[in-house]
């Protein structure tokens, strides 16, 4: 039964279809790695997740550590940039589940040749002896070699690590809450006071759903504090739900009745009868 002392009939529910909402941005992933002389220019797929489900946007790149050496340094810059290409992928259930990282070093591969080739050349110059004055040795062979050896040296130790972090705005589906409320403002302002009366019905997905539940429950209401109860000659063709009209016992006015409950009697005999007794609303 509906409780008839609420004033205030409120309906909330939830729209049929998802949308997509951001949530605040947080560490997705994270990269470690090392680069070499010969690393090069690569490529990193990295995943959102383990289990590659999850789905962000707006990837970022954090630089923790990055490789550097001498050599790096002397040739050029190490490169490290983050691209966000998922939402080309035709398939839709891989889009914004990756993002890939890139990390260039110089190639020192020619100059490590080069200074193998050094090195080679290099045994085969001789230091120089002086003979006059005091005679003494002049190790142009030797500073070659040894030159050539530094340089082969530090090119094969030309390593680093590097460790990033991705950061992006993780996303998710939610269904958007809806409302509506019916109020009855003539008995609120006879009562003084707001009896309010929520309920959450999932059957209501749109504002207009909530509206019209909620119109229906204050119509309700209001029609139970007009209830009736009388007695009438039996007429087996009303039943529970039928709208009848009768008269008013005093002014004889005629009283349009929703009959909410109907029980029928009878008594065999001299003075017996066949009555209906009615419980409804009147309606306006």
């Amino acid at each position: 039964m509906i409780d008839r002392t609420r004033e205030a009939q409120e309906r909330v529910g939830e729209e049929a279809s998802f949308i997509e909402v951001l949530y605040a941005e947080e560490r997705v992933a994270s990269l470690n790695g090392t680069v070499s002389y010969n690393t090069g220019k690569e490529d990193h797929v990295v995943w959102y997740s383990e289990d590659r489900s999850r789905t962000c946007k707006n990837p970022r790149l954090a630089v923790i550590d990055t490789s550097t050496s001498i050599a790096f340094k002397l040739e050029g810059k190490i490169t490290e940039y983050l691209t966000d290409t998922s939402y080309l992928e035709a398939d839709a259930t891989l889009r914004d589940k990756y993002c890939t990282i890139t990390v260039g070093a110089p190639d020192l591969t020619p100059e490590l040749l080069v200074a193998l080739s050094g090195l080679a050349g290099s045994f085969f110059i001789h230091d120089w002896v002086v003979s006059w004055g005091g005679g003494h040795t002049i190790r142009m062979g030797s500073y070659l070699t040894a030159f050539f050896i530094f340089a082969a040296l530090n090119i094969l130790a030309a390593t680093g690590n590097y460790q990033y972090e991705v950061w992006a705005q993780p996303t998710g589906r939610i269904k958007r809450t809806i409302q509506a409320t019916a109020d009855d403002l003539a008995h609120q302002a006879e009562m003084g006071f707001v009896v309010p009366k929520k309920l959450e019905d999932p059957l209501c997905q749109s504002v207009t759903d909530c509206r019209f539940v909620a119109d229906w429950q204050m119509m309700t209401a209001r029609l139970q504090r007009s209830r009736v109860t009388f007695e009438k000659i039996e007429d087996l063709r009303d039943e529970d739900g039928d709208t009848i009209r009768i008269p008013h016992p005093y002014t004889g006015q005629t009283l349009t009745v929703f009959i909410t409950s109907l029980e029928r009697s009878m008594q065999i005999g001299k003075d017996g009868y066949f009555l209906d007794r009615i419980e409804g609303w009147v309606l306006p």
